[in-house]
Protein backbone atom coordinates (compact mmCIF):
# COMPACT_ATOMS: atom_id res chain seq x y z
CA UNK A 1 0.00 0.00 0.00
CA UNK A 2 1.15 3.59 -0.61
CA UNK A 3 0.87 4.79 3.01
CA UNK A 4 3.96 3.06 4.45
CA UNK A 5 6.46 5.24 6.33
CA UNK A 6 10.16 5.14 5.60
CA UNK A 7 12.63 5.93 8.39
CA UNK A 8 15.74 7.90 7.54
CA UNK A 9 19.04 7.96 9.36
CA UNK A 10 19.20 11.46 10.94
CA UNK A 11 22.93 11.64 10.16
CA UNK A 12 22.18 11.27 6.48
CA UNK A 13 19.35 13.81 6.58
CA UNK A 14 21.19 16.51 8.54
CA UNK A 15 24.76 15.76 7.51
CA UNK A 16 27.66 14.13 9.27
CA UNK A 17 30.89 15.04 11.04
CA UNK A 18 34.37 13.91 10.03
CA UNK A 19 37.73 14.22 11.80
CA UNK A 20 41.13 15.80 11.17
CA UNK A 21 42.56 15.14 7.72
CA UNK A 22 39.27 13.90 6.29
CA UNK A 23 37.47 15.45 3.34
CA UNK A 24 34.80 18.02 4.24
CA UNK A 25 32.15 19.94 2.34
CA UNK A 26 29.65 21.77 4.57
CA UNK A 27 27.45 22.59 1.56
CA UNK A 28 27.05 18.83 1.01
CA UNK A 29 26.42 18.17 4.72
CA UNK A 30 29.92 16.90 5.55
CA UNK A 31 31.38 19.07 8.35
CA UNK A 32 34.39 18.77 10.65
CA UNK A 33 33.93 17.82 14.30
CA UNK A 34 33.11 21.28 15.75
CA UNK A 35 35.43 21.12 18.76
CA UNK A 36 38.26 19.46 16.85
CA UNK A 37 38.74 21.05 13.45
CA UNK A 38 37.55 23.42 10.74
CA UNK A 39 37.05 22.82 7.04
CA UNK A 40 40.06 24.32 5.27
CA UNK A 41 40.19 25.92 1.85
CA UNK A 42 41.55 22.61 0.50
CA UNK A 43 38.34 20.81 1.51
CA UNK A 44 40.08 18.92 4.31
CA UNK A 45 39.50 19.18 8.07
CA UNK A 46 42.36 21.16 9.60
CA UNK A 47 43.26 21.75 13.24
CA UNK A 48 42.37 25.16 14.66
CA UNK A 49 45.35 27.54 14.73
CA UNK A 50 47.32 27.63 17.97
CA UNK A 51 49.06 30.18 20.15
CA UNK A 52 50.81 32.87 18.06
CA UNK A 53 49.24 31.75 14.78
CA UNK A 54 46.94 33.78 12.55
CA UNK A 55 43.21 33.15 13.06
CA UNK A 56 41.43 34.65 10.04
CA UNK A 57 38.23 32.71 10.85
CA UNK A 58 38.17 33.95 14.45
CA UNK A 59 38.74 30.53 16.03
CA UNK A 60 41.74 29.07 17.88
CA UNK A 61 42.71 25.83 19.59
CA UNK A 62 41.56 25.20 23.16
CA UNK A 63 44.47 26.97 24.85
CA UNK A 64 43.98 30.37 23.17
CA UNK A 65 41.49 32.90 21.86
CA UNK A 66 41.47 34.90 18.64
CA UNK A 67 42.27 38.56 19.23
CA UNK A 68 39.99 40.49 16.83
CA UNK A 69 42.40 43.43 16.61
CA UNK A 70 45.38 41.40 15.39
CA UNK A 71 43.69 38.17 14.15
CA UNK A 72 46.31 36.22 16.11
CA UNK A 73 45.71 33.50 18.70
CA UNK A 74 46.68 34.77 22.15
CA UNK A 75 46.95 32.96 25.47
CA UNK A 76 43.77 33.10 27.54
CA UNK A 77 43.83 35.71 30.30
CA UNK A 78 43.70 34.40 33.86
CA UNK A 79 41.41 35.37 36.70
CA UNK A 80 42.18 38.95 37.80
CA UNK A 81 43.70 40.00 34.46
CA UNK A 82 42.28 43.09 32.73
CA UNK A 83 39.79 42.18 29.96
CA UNK A 84 37.25 43.75 27.65
CA UNK A 85 35.32 40.59 26.73
CA UNK A 86 34.69 37.16 28.24
CA UNK A 87 36.15 35.40 25.18
CA UNK A 88 39.59 36.62 26.33
CA UNK A 89 39.33 34.90 29.72
CA UNK A 90 40.05 31.25 30.44
CA UNK A 91 36.93 31.30 32.64
CA UNK A 92 34.86 32.81 29.81
CA UNK A 93 33.69 35.60 32.11
CA UNK A 94 34.80 39.27 32.17
CA UNK A 95 33.26 41.22 35.07
CA UNK A 96 33.77 44.99 35.31
CA UNK A 97 36.94 44.80 33.24
CA UNK A 98 38.59 41.81 34.96
CA UNK A 99 38.58 38.09 34.24
CA UNK A 100 36.56 36.45 36.97
CA UNK A 101 35.09 33.14 38.02
CA UNK A 102 31.45 32.72 37.24
CA UNK A 103 29.92 32.16 40.66
CA UNK A 104 26.41 32.53 41.94
CA UNK A 105 25.92 34.39 45.24
CA UNK A 106 25.46 31.98 48.11
CA UNK A 107 22.52 32.56 50.47
CA UNK A 108 23.46 33.11 54.11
Amino acid sequence: SGDELTCADPCEVFGRYVGLGEACDPAAGVSCEPLEAMCGTSGTCEAFPGLGEACPRGMCSGDSYCDPASNVCLEYLRRGDVCTDGTQCETGFCDEGFCASFCWPQPF
